[in-house]
């Protein structure tokens, strides 16, 4: 199951005392492209600003290229060469063999929920994996059930490893609620809640 056409979530971020705020916008064209951007801004950190493109098909999101940006300029990047069956990168000149359902580590975040929506009843996933600093990895994710939430956790198979923990609600898990990524061992946790409307103005007397 693919995402909605479009999606613009607000999401509070904060690492340790640091609050910040951040956004996830989807889109999907005409052509069955889509485009999808992660960014957050942290006082005292530096500013996340991912991209990902790529087709939505019958096996939901399929990356092309993953873009981590600063002050708008590409500094690292995942290619998805399908025609060779390669995953290469900007920077290291090594390359990855492609696996089926390979994601970047920003379209994993809306192609999971979307599994999980379509497969209902299973608790274990292993998707592969692409990183901007040069590698692609099979993440083994555990499901479990809480109450109101499915909750998505990946454990890091080796020191200075990423754990994700994703977290959706239950009766249409589209999208995180919350995300919690965690650099293991010595990071702090950064913390994606999803924030709350803005308040209603009340109306005048």
């Amino acid at each position: 199951m693919a995402p909605p056409a479009e999606l613009h979530l607000r999401y509070q971020v904060m690492q340790g005392e640091a609050v910040g705020e951040g956004e996830l916008v989807y889109a999907q064209d005409a052509d069955g492209g889509y485009t999808l951007a992660l960014w957050a801004q942290v006082p005292g950190l530096k500013p996340l600003d991912w991209r990902s493109r790529g087709q939505v098909g019958a096996a939901g999101l399929t990356p092309l290229r993953l873009e981590e940006r600063q002050r708008g300029r590409t500094v690292r990047a995942v290619n998805f060469q399908r025609d060779k069956g390669l995953i290469s990168y900007s920077g290291p000149t090594r390359t990855d063999a492609l696996r089926p359902g390979a994601q970047d580590r920003l379209s994993l975040l809306l192609q999971l929920p979307a599994l999980v929506r379509a497969t209902p009843g299973r608790s274990e996933w292993a998707v592969q994996v692409a990183l901007p600093g040069g590698s692609a990895e099979v993440w083994h994710l555990a499901q479990r059930e809480e109450p109101g939430a499915t909750v998505l956790t990946r454990e890091p198979e080796r020191p200075y490893d990423w754990r994700l923990e994703l977290t959706l609600p239950t009766d249409a898990p589209q999208w995180p609620l919350r995300m919690v990524w965690t650099l293991v061992p010595g990071g702090t946790p950064i913390v994606w809640s999803i924030a709350p409307p803005p308040a209603a103005s009340a109306a005048p007397d």
